[in-house]
């Protein structure tokens, strides 16, 4: 999902994508076909609690923060 934040300060998401295996290689190749454009300027990712989510947004989203998203738990 993509949030922006209109000039009113209103959220609006979008999605971008819909990764459709669920492990780690799947994400990570998907940050990698996307490519740098796709991924600059991410200064937030959300993952649910699988610990290879959280593997590849630290190696393909370095300079993002990573948070929990509490409509996994």
């Amino acid at each position: 999902m993509d949030h922006v934040r209109d000039p009113q300060g209103v959220v609006h998401a979008k999605l971008l994508d819909l990764v459709p295996v669920r492990s780690g290689k799947a994400y990570t190749d998907w940050f990698k076909e996307h490519g740098e454009r796709s991924t600059a300027g991410i200064k937030t990712a959300a993952l649910d609690p699988f610990r290879a989510f959280a593997n590849a947004i630290r190696d393909e989203l370095p300079e993002a923060a990573t948070v929990r998203d509490a409509f996994q738990f």
